[in-house]
């Protein structure tokens, strides 16, 4: 913020040593420079990346660590790093947010960076000391923030200035790392922060690579509701489901190819089903219901009903009352149909493939049906 200098003994930088923060809402940052011994506070526009109201605190003797807490309305602020530290605590809702500073703690064993955890806890490094500090409430006012000196033991390792620079916190809305959008259907789960979670949120996992470094994924999990259970039920031969946005029948457990519509023809016995699916790629499926083909009258169907019968291009019906045809192919989708006709009719099919057909006559008192051939 105020770095280069070209004077020689700072080797082109100055007040270069000292952290810089973002609250959780990331709208504000906080900085130390520590050779000016001041701390700063900035509004941040994230959708264009703007900085604006600067807010300077007093000058202290070498300002170190920064860290919001997790509701984004306390600073926490360390100085005077190389010898009897100072944690300050500040009210940043206040319009002059450096005025009253709260003194939270007073170390000879030197505090220096400050760090929000994944639990909602500031921790604080004790520079060359074998404990971290810890501030347990961070979002309460003064010492009822729950400071204490020698929280964290470090198995006999040394802390020196720092902790991992991570933006990692459960209600974090800046966060920096791997972001992933996964979608659910209602009633499935998935694996997410070492258990199986089917409820809408925000989940944090640490992926751990081959060479031992932490990455974090912050993933966003929405429930999207699945249809209703389909009803299906058959009429005149046909079956029918209940309304859905898309379809598929099933023989036997077998999905019927090209059977994607709300009725189907079946051509066979067995037991049919259908599986329904919304839009957001959810499904749900019927009960089974078991089906007997039988083709109505045969020896009538067979005789002068329908001729000729394989038939190139036209086949006529002929029938001294009202009917109406439909003609099906094997995988039960309907390809031509004609209504109120009565006697002899004649249908001219030239458009279909060569190959095996059902028909389908209905009068007002019978169903009959038939195979034809389209040679």
């Amino acid at each position: 913020m105020r770095g280069y200098s070209p004077t020689p003994e700072y080797n082109g930088w100055t007040n270069a040593v000292g952290l810089m923060k973002i609250n959780s809402d990331g709208n504000k940052i906080a900085l130390a420079i520590q050779t000016m011994g001041i701390f700063e506070l900035f509004d941040f526009d994230k959708s264009i990346g703007i900085i604006s109201n600067c807010r300077t605190s007093p000058s202290y003797t070498a300002a170190y660590g920064v860290e919001f807490s997790p509701n984004g309305e306390l600073l926490y602020a360390t100085k005077n790093i190389y010898g009897t530290s100072t944690l300050f605590q500040y009210d940043i809702t206040q319009a002059n947010p450096f005025s009253n500073p709260i003194v939270i703690a007073t170390e000879t064993k030197q505090n220096r960076g400050l760090q929000l955890g994944p639990n909602g806890k500031i921790y604080v490094s004790k520079y060359l000391g074998g404990y971290l500090a810890e501030i347990n409430f961070p979002d309460e006012i003064g010492l009822a923030c729950g400071y204490e000196s020698n929280s964290v033991y470090l198995q006999g390792e040394i802390c020196h200035c720092g902790l991992p620079s991570i933006f990692f916190y459960k209600g974090f809305n800046f966060f920096t790392g791997s972001e992933v959008n996964i979608e659910i259907c209602d009633g499935d789960s998935i694996f997410l922060e070492n258990a199986y979670q089917s409820i809408e949120g925000t989940y944090y996992d640490t992926v751990v690579s081959y060479l031992g470094w932490d990455s974090i994924v912050n993933t966003h999990l929405t429930i999207n509701p699945i249809p209703e259970t389909p009803e299906i039920y058959e009429n005149a031969g046909i079956l029918h489901s209940s309304y859905a946005e898309n379809y598929q029948w099933y023989l036997n457990s077998f999905p019927i190819a090209g059977a994607t519509s709300q009725t189907y023809q079946p051509t066979a016995n067995g037991s049919y089903m259908v599986e329904v699916f919304n839009n957001l790629g959810c499904n749900a499926v019927s009960e089974n219901l078991e089906y007997t083909y039988d083709i109505l009258n045969t020896n009538y169907a067979n005789s002068s009903l329908i001729f000729p019968n394989p038939f190139e291009s036209s086949f006529y019906v002929d029938i001294d009352k009202e009917y109406s045809i439909c003609i099906y192919d094997l995988n039960g989708t309907k390809t031509y149909n004609k209504n109120k006709l009565i006697g002899v009719s004649m249908h001219n099919c030239s458009f279909l493939e060569k190959g095996f057909y059902i028909i389908k006559i209905q009068t007002k008192d019978n169903t009959l049906f038939s195979k034809i051939v389209k040679k």
